[in-house]
């Protein structure tokens, strides 16, 4: 049987990984403005493009992951 915090993350890992690849800014200079406002720390327009495109790699495979984890337990994939 499941623990509360097993259960919980089983359901808000994929939609925490949709949100952030839904509210990643599209434009690296607002990407690197809102990461300065943030936390204060600044960063350059060439660092912000390696950012965004590395963000967006990792919220999308980890949908394609927990999609195929998902698709798996419900016994229709191979």
């Amino acid at each position: 049987m499941r623990t509360f915090a097993q259960h919980f993350l089983h359901i808000v890992s994929p939609i925490a990984s949709a949100i952030a690849l839904v509210l990643l800014p599209k434009c690296p200079v607002c990407l690197a403005a809102y990461l300065m406002m943030a936390t204060g720390i600044s960063i350059s327009v060439a660092a912000a493009v390696s950012l965004r495109a590395s963000l967006v790699v990792v919220c999308a495979s980890s949908l394609v992951l927990l999609g195929r984890r998902y698709i798996r337990n419900l016994g229709v994939g191979a």
